[in-house]
């Protein structure tokens, strides 16, 4: 009885793994839906698969890494995973994208003046 003990930190850092991978899921999916908004259609396709695929992701982690044990710290572990990666990390990434977008931005207007 003590090895499931002593594994409960381990799931929980698996699990908040799991949770900013979820985030990234939705992050991403509402990046493509911002492109393609004009098809509803696809938009609601994104939204249903991403779900599943975060779904299934959850379910298979916590399948393999806590034996299908559905306990309160999984549901923490992951929704903290999830807050983690849409207020802290999601403000780096932002960051990361305006830089890289100023440098290439500047980079062309450079190029057309030469011209």
């Amino acid at each position: 009885m003590l090895y499931p003990t002593l594994n409960q930190p381990l799931v929980f850092l698996i699990m908040f793994c799991t949770g900013i991978i979820c985030g990234i899921i939705f992050s991403l999916t509402k990046m493509i839906n911002n492109k393609i908004s004009r098809y509803k259609i696809l938009v609601q396709l994104f939204y249903f698969f991403s779900i599943v695929f975060s779904f299934a992701l959850f379910s298979f982690l916590n399948l393999i890494c806590n034996f299908g044990q559905l306990r309160l710290y999984v549901f923490l572990a992951t929704g903290i995973g999830i807050f983690v990666e849409k207020t802290i990390l999601q403000k780096v990434w932002t960051k990361l994208n305006k830089k890289c977008y100023n440098l290439l931005h500047g980079r062309k207007e450079n190029k057309e003046k030469q011209i």
